[in-house]
């Protein structure tokens, strides 16, 4: 079964999970208001219930102190194989989504040489 057949077929190989990169920079508790909780609940139940074993990994990145707080609330919205899969990187976080992820598919404003293709 092809989840992606686009990606599939541009890579000569079946691609059925996804690497995602979240930049975080900036966000604090002001931006976490009772409706943004509601549509990421809303939004994780979606993509668990329709879209299961989807993402590979997830790397959040920049991430401000008060990021912590924010995660200590999404964390338990989240089903435990999920939760796995997300990695709040250091400060230096290159290291570790190159664990994931040829530098060159990295976007240049992260570091990395990608001009923005989608591929």
């Amino acid at each position: 079964k092809k989840i992606m057949p686009l990606c599939s077929r541009l890579n000569g190989k079946n691609i059925d999970q996804t690497f995602a990169i979240m930049d975080v920079k900036g966000v604090g508790l002001s931006s976490f208001s009772s409706d943004v909780r509601s549509l990421l609940g809303q939004i994780t139940n979606i993509d668990q219930n329709n879209y299961p074993e989807m993402m590979g990994h997830m790397c959040i990145i920049n991430a401000p102190i008060a990021f912590r707080a924010i995660w200590k609330m999404v964390k338990p919205m989240l089903d435990p194989r999920t939760q796995e899969k997300i990695e709040v990187c250091p400060g230096d976080y290159m290291p570790s989504l190159l664990k994931w992820i040829d530098i060159e598919n990295i976007p240049e404003f992260l570091g990395g040489k990608s001009k923005g293709s989608l591929l």
